[in-house]
């Protein structure tokens, strides 16, 4: 929308990236395909780590991988709450075991039932940070119920939470908030 020069101004500018646009996009490509080939690498690891009888195309392989994995899904919103928390905590775990982010051994993030005011503005979770200027403030991620609904349910199968946690727990918003 801005067209290509103010864009590249922009990159120059805001970024401090020398290349142009067309430039990246071009030194893109290989990354975009050795990604995709790693995909799908993983999804015939998957599939074969679980006994799944893949097709052989390996974009046909990566989509029955997510259809299996979207299958293990909560079957209740309690179970819901509880697989975000783990997914959450994993996450922080691994933040520790790996040295990625330093985080004290009283860090703290609140995984609670978004509350009835507030369901009808949060499709599905949000997180909202502790007080500005106060230490002693816990972040909130916000899991808003389904009402037990199956199709809700499904869309907060095992594999898609743990993006969600981490994009609004740990590290995401609450990490970045502290």
């Amino acid at each position: 929308a801005m067209g290509e020069k103010e864009y590249n101004w922009a990159l120059r500018n805001n970024l401090k990236i020398e290349k142009t646009a067309a430039e990246l996009y071009v030194e893109a490509w290989p990354i975009v395909l050795e990604t995709r080939r790693q995909m799908i690498d993983l999804a015939g690891e998957i599939g074969r780590l679980r006994g799944w009888r893949l097709p052989a195309d390996g974009p046909s392989a990566v989509r029955a991988v997510f259809d299996e994995l979207s299958k293990d899904y909560p079957k209740s919103d309690a179970e819901m709450i509880a697989w975000y928390h783990d997914a959450a905590f994993r996450l922080v775990d691994y933040g520790r075991k790996t040295g990625i982010f330093d985080v004290p051994a009283d860090y703290k993030l609140d995984i609670v039932e978004t509350p009835p005011p507030l369901q009808a503005s949060i499709d599905g979770a949000a997180y909202y940070p502790a007080p500005p200027f106060s230490n002693t403030g816990v972040g909130r991620f916000y899991v808003t119920p389904t009402a037990d609904d199956p199709a809700a349910l499904q869309r907060n199968n095992r594999a898609a939470l743990a993006t969600l946690a981490a994009h609004e727990g740990f590290p995401g918003h609450d990490w970045h908030y502290k």
